[in-house]
């Protein structure tokens, strides 16, 4: 006797839990994925209340803050990341030597900014 005939035949088992039983053990069997409907899930709350976070492990409701320090890593990161260049007109430029004197206007902005070295 396998287990899907101990299910069957099991006594006080109500009939949709028995079906249930006996389609999870054959999908298993089978190598198949195995699926529960949720109305087939008997007990559950009627609602999922959210869990407001109290710990470290649980999420935060609503808008809140860290400090930079609380945040492991962070300005460590922030530190990393280049700083931004000042603002660059585009060039209007009508000849080469207007192109150059361009070109190193936004380059000593670059090196201002940390982004570039000479």
């Amino acid at each position: 006797m396998d287990l899907k005939d101990v299910i069957a035949q099991a006594v006080g088992l109500q009939p949709e839990l028995r079906r249930l039983l006996i389609d999870i053990v054959k999908n298993a069997e089978s190598g198949g994925p195995v699926k529960v409907a949720w109305v087939d899930i008997t007990g559950k709350p009627a609602t999922f209340a959210p869990q407001i976070g109290t710990t470290a492990t649980t999420a935060a409701a609503g808008n809140h803050t860290h400090a930079v320090a609380a945040i492991t890593g962070l300005q460590t990161a922030l530190d990393a990341k280049p700083n931004k260049a000042a603002a660059q007109a585009n060039s209007t430029a009508t000849d080469i030597a207007g192109l150059v004197t361009d070109f190193n206007a936004l380059l000593a902005k670059l090196r201002t900014a940390g982004i570039i070295t000479n």
